[in-house]
Order: C-alpha cells, then structure tokens, then sequence
C-alpha cells in the first residue's frame, strides 16, 4: 500500500453583484503500482528490486494526487517532462482514473498507482489528511524500492510546477527549503501550533526561534530521503500522534526533524539562494513569466504557484492540451469584482477546490438558487 498528498488554498475573485471567493486542494494517496494499475491488497507480497550499479539507477519524483484536478496535474507531469524526460514519475491517483487523468498519465509516461484509502493500514491512518498519511505510504514505496533509484524528489502536486532539471541541482544528501520567512515558528500561530500540540511545549521552545521549513518540497539522494520518510512514519505512524493530527501538521514534524538535526547529510536553503521558490513566502523575483530567487538564479521548482493567478493561467496555457473555456467564457453574465468581499461571509456557493473564478462561475451556474459567490 502507499500513498502521498498535499494540500493548499488559492485566492479567487469574487462574482454575481460582486464578491470574493477562495479555492482549496488537497491530495491523497493509495496502493498498487505501474500506470494505471489497480489497487493491489495489502497483503500483496512485495517484488524485490536487484539492485544496479549507483550511476545506472533512475532519479525519481514521487508524489500523491488524489482529488487533484486535471489542468494541475498536466502542470505538474508536463512541466517535469520538459526539463527531466527520462526521470520516473511516480504518483498515487485515485482508483478507478478519470479519463482525462489517464490522458495525461499516458502522454507524460507517468507511473499511476491508483489507490483506494480504504486499504490503508493501520487502519487509524484511514482517518488522517492525505497531506499526513502519505509520508508512512511513500515510505514503504521507497524501501520497497530504493535500490532502483539514485535520487528522489518528495513534491506537492497540486500546486508545483519545474522550471528546469531539480536533479541538476544537487546529488548527495538531503536538502530542505524554507517557507515564509518574515517568522519564526515561534512567532506563527500555525506552524507553532502543529508542533506543541504534537511534541509538547518544550519542543517548541526548542524549535520556536528556527526557520519555518516547508514540508511541500524537498529532495535528495535516496538513503538520505528514506531516512527522512522513516523518521516521518515511526511519527506519525501511532495512535499517539492521531491525537494531534490535522491538515498541515505534517511540515510541524517536517520542522521538528529539521531543527533537531535528525535527517542525516542536511542542507537547508533559503528564499535567497535555494532552488526551490515557495510564493507563499513572496520573496521570489517574476521576470517574464519565469520565477527567480533573491539573487537573480532561476529556480528549479516553482510551489504554491496558485498564489500567483497570471503565473498559474500561464502555466494552465502552456500545458493543458485539450479544449477548456477561458474565465470570460465561464462567467458571461456575472458581474466580476476582484478582492473585495460585498456579502460579508454570506455565500449561495459551497466550494472544497477551485481553479479561479471561472470555475466557481461555472459551479454557480450549476448549483440550483446560485445567484452569487
């Protein structure tokens, strides 16, 4: 069985006789392996891998995308087979695959292990946020795996897309990347959060005055990343941390394992000079659609780039290859008022995910007494 997830939130412009909106994703995982196979039984015997010589090994991205929407993943697998064509691709969708998700699966050779959350165990983990139970899966996917595989990156799907070749950034070790940076953990209601409730006060009091590290991206050569997805599953992997799990509590542990020095060869970058741009953090440098750090260097991987609208309908233009009607398109007939909230809080639209306006135009329009959003 495995799994993996992410989650997130995206603004998005209000409409009707005005209004404001926000869109949400998240991501889960699953079992069974190769592109569009079946789930398999837990219980399933696992196939050992022969273990090739280090230089003959594949580099590989591994991530979940359950419940994701097809123009994010096409921005995800289209952008990466841009810049790295022979790396694996692999991911966990959900069971059976869309028709469009399997479009794109077959056209960016991506490996598809679809899943149903009902096979996970313990069975307690059924419970969890995908963006938590997908550590302890893509763990025993990695171990199972791991002599095939030279380097590994750990990404969100929803919301990242490559601008160039990650793995020609590094080689070995573990290399994490930091998040928004005008605080502390200490000093942030959500990431300070996660860690006392999980780890206790004297944790945090450890760890309060560190970097936020995001737990979104990260990567590194694969003994170092199995030793980090192992520390992340004996966390979270027992009825103890259940008590304390939520969405997003899983960068609380990512946190803990950074600060302590848990995760063995670590390298940690910043905003300024890493190759990862985390747009939450609104450090990175937009220069003609492309995405640069504080020092003028083209990242790599762009994440979170729903928080950026030009920068994701740009990416939406580039990579999504079948016929989709533009926001204009979607909210003929809507009145359009952008950051402004005219129903204080009252709502005829209930939205869990959303690409922009034009979908919650379009789910408006299908949802019977819609008049606004």
């Amino acid at each position: 069985a495995g799994g993996a997830g992410g989650a997130g939130a995206g603004g998005a412009g209000g409409a009707g006789a005005g209004g404001a909106g926000a869109g949400a994703g998240g991501a889960g995982a699953g079992a069974g392996a190769g592109a569009g196979a079946a789930a398999a039984p837990i219980s399933a015997p696992r196939t050992e891998v022969l273990p090739p010589e280090w230089g003959q090994r594949k580099d590989l991205v591994v991530g979940l995308g359950t419940g994701i929407s097809p123009e994010n993943l096409a921005v995800f697998c289209g952008s990466l087979r841009a810049v790295s064509p022979s790396a694996a691709l692999v991911l966990y969708l959900d069971s059976p695959l869309p028709e469009l998700h399997r479009r794109i699966v077959e056209r960016y050779d991506v490996t598809a292990l679809e899943f149903s959350v009902s096979l996970i165990e313990p069975a307690f983990l059924r419970k969890y946020h995908p963006s938590n139970y997908r550590w302890p899966l893509i763990h025993r996917y990695l171990k199972d795996h791991a002599n095939a595989y030279r380097r590994v990156v750990l990404a969100d799907v929803r919301d990242t897309m490559f601008q160039a070749d990650p793995f020609e950034r590094f080689d070995r070790g573990f290399f994490a990347f930091h998040g928004v940076e005008s605080r502390t953990i200490g000093q942030c209601g959500w990431n300070g959060g996660w860690v006392q409730d999980c780890f206790g006060r004297t944790v945090l009091q450890q760890v309060q005055s560190e970097a936020i590290i995001c737990s979104g991206v990260s990567m590194g050569s694969t003994d170092e990343v199995l030793a980090y997805l192992g520390e992340m599953q004996r966390t979270m992997e027992t009825k103890e941390f259940a008590t304390c799990e939520r969405n997003g509590v899983d960068q609380g542990v990512h946190n803990v394992l950074v600060h302590t020095k848990r995760i063995p060869n670590l390298k940690v970058f910043s905003q300024s000079n890493g190759w990862v741009a985390n747009l939450q953090a609104q450090r990175a440098r937009i220069h003609g659609g492309q995405v640069f750090n504080r020092q003028d260097e083209l990242v790599a991987v762009v994440h979170q780039y729903d928080r950026r609208r030009d920068l994701q309908s740009a990416y939406f233009d580039t990579f999504v290859f079948w016929p989709r009607k533009t926001d204009g398109e979607l909210c003929a007939g809507y009145t359009v008022e952008e950051g402004v909230d005219l129903f204080k809080g009252r709502c005829d639209l209930t939205v869990t995910g959303s690409q922009g306006t034009g979908e919650c135009c379009a789910k408006c329009t299908a949802t019977p007494g819609c008049k606004a959003f």
